[in-house]
């Protein structure tokens, strides 16, 4: 990652206006462990920290867009334990986030996910886990707008081709976060359909 956002400053030293997180994965059927929590971890929550890391010093100040593509799945509302998903709601730096994760895939080991309040759905807390880094990331970042949204169910191989929306469609949202003006997207906020909703 280091090189290439070394990269990235020497071909574009004026810096880059839009970083669109989009990268996800999930399992199929009735996958479940925490090796496989792990992965899909790895991926959708601390690959989209290691890269917004990496890629923030190239972002231009004031201009500058974050978009991490999120979903639905991955609401607060998926955990059953009122003191865990105030947790989440607390939770105040990618470290804390960080931990949650790795509490998620403890209790996936030890077999006790369900007693704590976790929900058997690793695509469910990994995007959760995005989500909340992506609102913390905005408080930090306050001169670039840092949003999450919601594509909605497409028909990519993710999803077996099963989701009712094109690709495009699902686009449409992160396409007008990065191009809308600025006053029409306050920052640390998740959208669907260019609706704001809570997290």
């Amino acid at each position: 990652m280091s090189s290439f956002a070394a990269w990235l400053e020497r071909t574009y030293p004026a810096g880059i206006d839009i970083l669109c997180n989009n990268a996800g994965q999930a399992f199929k059927g009735s996958t479940w462990g925490a090796d496989e929590a792990t992965i899909t971890i790895g991926t959708n929550v601390v690959g989209t920290m290691r890269v917004t890391n990496a890629l923030l010093p190239s972002l231009k100040r004031k201009s500058g867009r974050i978009i991490n593509v999120c979903s639905q799945a991955g609401k607060q509302r998926i955990i059953r334990s009122d003191a865990l998903r105030r947790r989440f709601a607390e939770a105040s730096s990618e470290d804390s986030v960080r931990a949650l994760m790795d509490e998620f895939i403890a209790a996936i080991r030890d077999n006790t996910y369900a007693s704590k309040g976790w929900p058997q759905s690793m695509y469910g807390i990994s995007k959760l886990g995005e989500a909340t880094w992506t609102r913390i990331l905005a408080q930090q970042q306050r001169d670039v707008t840092v949003s999450a949204c919601c594509p909605g169910w497409c028909s990519t191989d993710m999803s077996s081709h099963m989701g009712p929306r094109s690709a495009a469609q699902g686009a449409d949202v992160a396409v007008w976060l990065a191009l809308a003006p600025k006053e029409d997207v306050p920052t640390g906020r998740f959208w669907s359909d260019r609706q704001e909703e809570g997290f």
